[in-house]
């Protein structure tokens, strides 16, 4: 299960069959993620939010003061029009009758945390002391851990990293990243790589085919920051 934006998602009309047999078709309108091809669904749930709306003037300006704490600057156009279309407030939690691995939210036994909330604490717990209470208790104070310098993320991610992420920091009284560096991903024929498209590639594999060093030349050649490499048999 993932989320995914409305900005994400497409219709289209797609043949279906018919129930109780035969070969009868007949043609409905579906949506589909445009990053993963997957057919979507609408989920209607009661949850807590963060208030991401509250945000959004100190967003904007920690864009406008930090020029290049997006990289490549395609991705931090990217952002800025997000922005401009207003920031609507996100779901920090899920019903745990949908979610019953996630953490319960200690207030509500009926809800877990939202993935992706618990996920990007992770980079600031990190950070913690063992006792989990201050930011590093190196003599050099908190600036040695935070904020990182780099933050490196696919641009599938970047939504969840360069909003959500620098809001909640904000509003712990934080320092967002200095900087996050967002990459494209390797496809194959065009397509984004996923274990129930069946068409992951091992990297083991390719190097055995093709030897170790044409391997890192595609590879280098291929890949970039600003736009996704691709591979074809």
């Amino acid at each position: 299960e993932e989320f995914v934006d409305e900005a994400d998602v497409e219709k289209r009309t797609v043949d279906v069959v018919v129930s109780g047999g035969g070969s009868g078709k007949t043609q409905e309108t579906k949506h589909f993620s445009k990053l993963s091809g997957r057919e979507v669904e609408w989920v209607s749930e009661e949850n807590f939010k963060f208030r991401l709306s509250a945000f959004e003037e100190p967003l904007k300006k920690w864009l406008t003061d930090n020029p290049e704490c997006i990289y490549p600057k395609s991705y931090h156009n990217e952002i800025v029009a997000i922005l401009n279309m207003s920031l609507k407030d996100v779901s920090v939690s899920r019903s745990i009758s949908r979610v019953q691995w996630g953490i319960p939210c200690p207030s509500e036994p009926t809800q877990s945390v939202y993935v992706w909330f618990d996920a990007l604490l992770n980079y600031l717990t990190a950070a913690l002391d063992k006792e989990g209470t201050t930011l590093a208790s190196d003599p050099r104070g908190p600036q040695k851990w935070w904020p990182p310098n780099v933050q490196i993320v696919g641009k599938d991610i970047l939504r969840f990293h360069a909003v959500i992420w620098p809001c909640m920091l904000l509003a712990a009284g934080l320092e967002p990243p200095r900087q996050i560096v967002t990459h494209g991903h390797f496809t194959v024929d065009r397509q984004q790589m996923s274990q129930s498209s069946g068409n992951v590639l091992d990297p083991k594999d390719l190097i055995e085919s093709f030897g170790l060093e044409p391997f890192r030349y595609y590879m280098l050649w291929s890949g970039c920051l600003h736009s996704d490499g691709d591979y074809s048999d």
